[in-house]
């Protein structure tokens, strides 16, 4: 090989070197870690173990572990076991448990999150197993108050200032690390021109976790106790528009209010009144109880 052509080898893999390095260090610069997850339930892998003998005493523990990004004091986050006759298992307990402990929210100098056990009394069958054995569907759920914060890049700038120059209206705003890691996020962000002098902002909130979402106020018991409370309060979220100043959204034409949910997503549309073209923050604050709930099934032999 011609040292020509050794030296243009040797430059090509270079760059090649290089561009590779940089895609693979590129990084977000959102504010968020962003993602679509809160509290993480499950049960302990070995409490209870999966299959055990009618005379055993068996422990019962749950793991819960906040992989979003809203941190949870201690005892806010409430677990209860249920799905099976909880007298026949000896589990005294039917009501909510609350974790013992915080559960801080992942951060970039804590990204595992926090995890919490939460446990509950021995299981031990109780019932006369008519054959060799019993299997039967053991569950858990968690009840606990999140928030979604946005934090986007907006342009508030209106019909009569269009030979002004500055910032311009885009379709699409949500990017990577507008959102905090939460199960109920901000998808779209949309913005255009209302009127002549004002600025409207169209913003699509979808619960994107695998639970349910309930009104701030909900009581975890009551609603268990009350289908009707329990219905009347589902799918409802507050949201509070903190910055810009002056934004009104929906009929009540305010900062702030509450949505329901339709099949998981709901349609928010807020505006402002502008009289200069600049460059703004929407910061966004959703708020909600959310519960998600985990299954694990158990088989149980007659002791002979």
């Amino acid at each position: 090989m011609s040292k020509k052509l050794l030296v243009l080898f040797l430059i090509f893999s270079l760059s090649f070197i290089a561009a590779a390095c940089t895609t693979q260090t590129k990084e977000s610069t959102g504010t968020f870690i962003g993602g679509a997850k809160g509290i993480d339930i499950s049960f302990k892998e070995t409490a209870p173990v999966s299959e055990f003998q009618q005379s055993d005493s068996v422990p019962v523990t749950i793991i819960l572990k906040n992989t979003g990004e809203y941190d949870l004091g201690t005892g806010v986050a409430k677990v209860k076991i249920f799905g099976v006759n909880l007298d026949n298992f000896g589990i005294i307990t039917k009501t909510y448990k609350s974790a013992s402990g915080p559960l801080k929210g992942v951060s970039s100098i804590n990204p595992e999150g926090s995890m919490q056990e939460v446990k509950f009394e021995n299981m031990k069958y109780k019932i006369d197993i008519p054959g060799n054995e019993v299997t039967y569907p053991l569950k858990a759920k968690v009840c606990y108050p999140y928030e979604t914060k946005t934090f986007s890049t907006v342009c508030m700038r209106s019909k009569s200032l269009e030979s002004e120059t500055g910032c311009s209206l885009d379709k699409e705003k949500i990017v990577s690390g507008d959102v905090s890691a939460a199960p109920v996020q901000v998808t779209s962000l949309m913005e255009e021109t209302r009127g002549s002098d004002q600025v409207k902002f169209t913003i699509k909130i979808e619960n994107k976790g695998s639970g349910e979402v309930y009104a701030t106020n909900s009581d975890c018991e009551a609603m268990d106790k009350d289908s009707i409370k329990k219905l009347d309060n589902k799918n409802k979220i507050s949201y509070e528009i903190v910055n810009p100043q002056g934004v009104k959204c929906g009929s009540s034409e305010s900062n702030k209010g509450e949505i329901t949910l339709v099949s998981n997503i709901y349609t928010l549309t807020c505006w402002k009144t502008v009289d200069s073209v600049i460059e703004d923050k929407l910061n966004i604050k959703l708020n909600y109880i959310y519960i998600s709930e985990t299954t694990k099934d158990i088989k149980i032999y007659k002791t002979i």
